[in-house]
């Protein structure tokens, strides 16, 4: 049965998220006429930059961190903020920048790279932070069942088991790549790793995490962001030049779709649907056959992040600096 897509005004916005770092571009063409509800000053926005953005596990939750410009308040912090209440709920800070965060699905903790590696507990009424490992990462990626955690470092990647946070594995890399990985995700039983690099022609790679060893590479062009989806048959590659559906036993391309610059890739829940984003217009495809199915345009759209059951789109303006809330429908 064909599966439409509808977009559905929550009528709040969450204001002070400024945009985000490049790769990411801004795209300044407009398709529709919607306005989001508040704004943050360009002064705020040009103090502050938002590295992370996303959905706690189960929806309910809507976390930024930022990596602050100004000199008189700690230089990295989250925010916490309730989907229901349209209320922001907590606010935990750093001593240094935050660089990059990772849901673990099987907590409701986040685990936070700010100088240090952190693991931050989300409750409500209970926010705290402590730290897990002693050196940063630029790059993070958890295994759908909570139990590992991919990280970057100068040389390799490290898969570290959550349970004692001790090394599992290391997985070699050709210097410098490690240091170009921009993005990583863990296949659905967390025996592979995607790794998309940027600036080299071959930079998507999967891995056996066990063993380390490479399965495949797939040249193309540099990569900005990866996905696994969740019914373990595709993989796809957001890259400078355009999005590519790939087979994910093999790496073999389905099809190439046109897309807006840094645009971020995502699958639906049940792995059956991709999201990227093209010209102020996000853009569903069918996973299995690459057929474009639905398009919606989305005034100025700069950037977005889709919730795990793919009920809820939030995403930011190309100069509101805002983050706004949309429901999706998929029918």
């Amino acid at each position: 049965m064909r599966r439409t897509l509808f977009l559905l005004m929550l009528g709040f916005a969450i204001g002070g998220c400024a945009r985000q770092t490049p790769p990411e571009t801004a795209n300044k063409s407009s398709q529709s006429t919607q306005k989001p509800t508040t704004k943050a000053s360009a002064k705020q926005a040009r103090q502050s930059s938002v590295r992370f953005k996303g959905f706690s596990p189960d929806s309910k939750l809507f976390v930024v961190g930022f990596w602050h410009g100004n000199y008189d308040s700690p230089p990295g912090s989250l925010e916490i903020w309730d989907v229901t209440s349209r209320r922001k709920v907590g606010k935990i800070q750093f001593d240094a920048p935050v660089r990059t965060a990772v849901f673990l699905p099987s907590k409701n903790s986040l685990l936070v790279s700010a100088g240090k590696i952190y693991l931050c507990n989300l409750t409500a009424g209970h926010l705290a932070k402590k730290v897990v490992l002693a050196h940063a990462a630029e790059v993070m990626a958890s295994s759908s069942d909570g139990k590992l955690v991919a990280l970057t470092t100068n040389n390799d990647v490290e898969i570290r088991n959550v349970r004692n946070w001790k090394v599992r594995n290391r997985i070699k890399m050709e210097s410098p790549r490690a240091a170009l990985i921009k993005s990583m995700d863990f296949s659905p039983d967390g025996r592979h790793l995607l790794i998309g690099e940027y600036d080299v022609s071959d930079g998507i790679e999967v891995y056996d995490v066990v063993t380390g060893h490479k399965m495949w590479t797939a040249h193309g062009d540099p990569q900005v962001d990866v996905a696994w989806s969740p019914n373990d048959q595709r993989v796809a590659v957001a890259t400078t030049e355009g999005v590519f559906l790939l087979q994910a036993h093999n790496g073999h391309t389905i099809k190439k779709f046109a897309s807006d610059y840094g645009s971020p890739v995502w699958f639906s829940a049940n792995g059956k649907q991709l999201f990227f984003t093209n010209k102020s217009t996000l853009v569903m495809c069918d996973a299995a056959s690459g057929k474009v199915v639905h398009k919606t345009g989305i005034k100025n759209l700069f950037t977005y992040v889709i919730s795990p059951d793919a009920k809820l789109l939030a995403h930011t303006s190309a100069d509101d600096f805002a983050v706004q809330f949309r429901t999706l429908i998929l029918q």
